[in-house]
């Protein structure tokens, strides 16, 4: 037999083809297992937790009033704020676990059946998704982004045992819930809270978490004031997650026997601008900004901004509009704002109806004629160059500016009344006349009066850099600049404040979100006039309310100091105007049409002692001081200090000083400040006086301002001024 021969019996037998083939796939599968976990390794080993994403860690900063914890409004790139697990009950955690993870503390941050389950449901055709845990959650939205990708899930999975390892569970439960999305534009269980409830997250009970709980698995779908469909979704989710508590022993049977699905309120509204508080919050940002904050920062930096703004004043400055502003006109703007004179801080602000209808200001952006409320710098510019209140200028209307021989260079009075050849200046102030304050602007020089506007805060030119109106001419002080509400309130406040000028401001002090100061406004008030000089003019203006054209702000019942303003002619009136101030509170009102149009149908027919700035601009003033000052005490101000010496002084006055006037005593209706000296019949003046015009009986008090060349502004265009010469009341 051949070496080579085999007998029959001792033949290996072949293994089955398939048993071959299992075996070489079993090689290869462990093969390619083993790859995979040594590729996981290596990825589990390069892959560092990254920092967190901006989504992430943006949280809403919030708006405050002055006392620092009424909310005015937000801003927010993502409606978030940020609370301890520590203020989170546990019955609303318990609902969370046991709506998303009922092994939270127990598992190492993955679930091995979650992943399997997405798995198998990506590779039959469902979508990229799975069951992750509430650390996969977590990872996903503070570290990673939504992107449903395969490489995205993996790293998902590797950053969650990652973080299980090195951070505690109750830290991420924490950020967790203060990240997820619970629908209605609130991310965080805090705000989440405030939009489903309107609590704050320590005042949710057992039913309410169970909702809240309920609706983080889709939350536009568990709406329930979406439709009776997501209600039946909310309602079969609220009953898995109380299931849920007690299967845990979270939540008894007797407790789970009263948890019922609660009344849900519909959505709060996601605009904060709508309304007038939009004007409010529209002013703090661009302070902000102007204060070098980023819009980041603003939108979602988590500041906590505390303004200027006076919850009192600002309602009682929203009432006054509603009361006082005829309902029945067309196009008709009202701006409103309030100033503290000792500090510039802004008290009160009222731009408009809606910002989000109209978004112009028309408190800080409305750029109209000033009209007679620029009287006062020349008032004041007068007393700087000693010339007191006794001196004695034109009364006559018309009255011809000397030197003049334009085709304008006649100037009338409101209603083209004539207070005689010359008359004081107590009474051109309380009477707002005309012819008085342009011959007086003649005599000291324009540039005084234009320079003691300017420094009061009257801008040379307007925000855009264009020319306001302001000229050092002889019709300076009847206002054809275009100026804001602001711009002259504060221009006001500096002579509340005696002589010291403080730049308005809305926010008082940012804290960052950790509650660390960041930022405190500072008053520096700039000494720009001699007290004695303004106590002098604020008792002029007090005049005005006593015995003038602002006698509608003797309701006050208090010492007031005004002036009326209107710019145009008798029947039509561009801008009206009404500013005045207590010693504690400086406030100015402007009523105007845009383009021009004319306010003299305000409230229907009536002509200018309907339209006139000492009605409808003063009973609003009135109204809204009334409310401001509500249960402050009563302030007098300083005595007239009798400053200067009288010019074309009366036949009968001695070159003494003035008699101060005296201070009106806080009473329902204010004493009515005496003309110190009475004014006699006209007699020839030291120097070229205007033609004498026969001296009718003035008629009534009305506002004398007027407009001329109002320039453009960053808001709507000014409305034109009428003719200085025939300026209306």
């Amino acid at each position: 037999m051949s070496r080579h021969a085999q007998s029959p019996g001792s033949r290996t037998p072949r293994r089955p083809w398939w048993k071959r083939i299992l075996r070489w796939g079993l090689a290869a599968a462990g093969a390619a297992l083993a790859l995979v976990a040594v590729a996981f390794l290596i990825l589990y080993l390069r892959l560092d937790v990254p920092e967190p994403n901006d989504f992430a860690t943006s949280e809403t900063t919030i708006i405050y009033y002055a006392d620092g914890q009424t909310e005015l409004g937000r801003f927010s790139t993502q409606n978030r704020v940020s609370v301890p697990l520590e203020q989170i009950p546990d019955h609303v955690q318990k609902a969370v676990l046991a709506a998303e993870d009922r092994t939270f503390y127990e598992n190492q941050g993955i679930s091995i059946p979650g992943i399997a389950r997405a798995l198998w449901n990506n590779l039959t055709g469902g979508t990229t998704q799975g069951g992750s845990t509430i650390t996969q959650q977590y990872i996903k939205n503070y570290y990673l982004t939504q992107d449903q990708t395969y490489v995205r899930k993996i790293e998902e999975i590797i950053l969650a045992l990652k973080i299980d390892r090195t951070m505690a569970k109750d830290q991420i439960l924490e950020d967790y819930l203060n990240t997820v999305y619970f629908g209605r534009g609130a991310y965080g269980v805090q705000t989440g809270a405030q939009a489903w409830f309107g609590l704050d997250v320590s005042a949710v009970d057992v039913s309410q978490g169970a909702v809240l709980a309920s609706v983080l698995q889709a939350p536009s779908n568990l709406d329930p004031t979406s439709g009776p469909e997501a209600a039946a979704r909310l309602d079969a989710r609220f009953d898995y997650v109380i299931d849920g508590m007690v299967e845990m022993g979270w939540l008894s049977q007797e407790e789970a026997a009263t948890a019922a699905l609660p009344p849900i309120p519909p959505p709060p509204s996601d605009n904060q601008l709508g309304g007038t508080d939009g004007y409010l919050l529209a002013e703090i940002k661009a302070e902000l900004l102007r204060l070098g904050y980023t819009e980041q920062e603003i939108d979602s930096g988590g500041l906590r901004v505390q303004t200027t703004f006076d919850v009192q004043a600002q309602q009682a400055a929203v009432a006054a509009i509603a009361a006082e502003v005829p309902t029945d006109t067309v196009d008709v703007h009202v701006g409103l704002v309030a100033v503290d004179p000792r500090t510039g801080a802004v008290r009160a602000m009222y731009g408009g109806n809606d910002y989000i209808e109209r978004p112009l200001n028309d408190a800080t952006q409305a750029y109209v004629p000033g009209g007679s409320t620029f009287k006062p710098f020349a008032l004041a510019a007068a007393l700087e160059d000693g010339v007191s209140l006794d001196s004695r200028f034109a009364g006559n209307s018309p009255y011809t500016i000397p030197g003049d021989t334009s085709a304008t260079n006649k100037i009338r009075n409101a209603g083209d009344a004539d207070y005689g050849e010359l008359i004081d200046l107590w009474k051109a102030t309380a009477s707002s006349v005309n012819s008085a304050f342009v011959d007086l602007t003649v005599t000291i020089g324009p540039d005084l009066v234009y320079d003691a506007a300017v420094r009061t805060g009257i801008p040379e030119t307007l925000p855009n850099g264009q020319p306001s109106g302001l000229e050092a001419n002889a019709r300076v002080p009847l206002g054809s600049t275009s100026v804001s509400a602001l711009q002259v309130t504060s221009a006001y406040a500096t002579f509340a404040a005696e002589g010291a000028r403080n730049e308005p401001y809305a926010v008082q002090a940012v804290r960052d979100r950790f509650g660390a100061l960041d930022y405190e406004a500072s008053v520096s008030p700039s000494a720009v006039m001699d007290p004695l000089v303004t106590n002098d003019v604020t008792a002029a203006l007090q005049g005005v309310v006593t015995d003038g054209t602002g006698r509608e702000a003797q309701r006050l019942g208090r010492p007031v100091a005004a002036k009326t303003g209107t710019s145009g002619d008798t029947t039509v009136n561009p801008s009206l105007w009404f500013v005045g101030y207590t010693p504690d509170l400086v406030a100015g009102v402007t009523f105007y049409r845009a383009e021009g149009r004319p306010t003299d149908d305000l409230g229907g027919e009536g002509g200018l002692d309907t339209v006139s700035s000492g009605a409808y601009p003063a009973r609003t003033w009135t109204t809204f001081m009334e409310g401001a000052l509500a249960g402050t005490p009563v302030s007098s101000f300083p005595p007239a200090a009798g400053v200067g010496s009288p010019v074309r002084p009366s036949p009968t006055q001695t070159e003494a000083p003035a008699t101060p006037a005296p201070t009106p005593v806080p009473t329902p209706v204010p004493t009515p400040v005496p003309t110190p000296v009475p004014t006699p019949a006209p007699t020839p003046a030291p120097t070229p006086a205007p033609t004498p015009v026969p001296t009718p009986a003035p008629g009534p008090p009305a506002d004398g301002g007027a407009a001329s060349g109002a320039g453009s502004g960053t808001g709507p265009p000014a409305p034109p001024g009428g003719d200085p010469a025939t300026a209306a009341g």
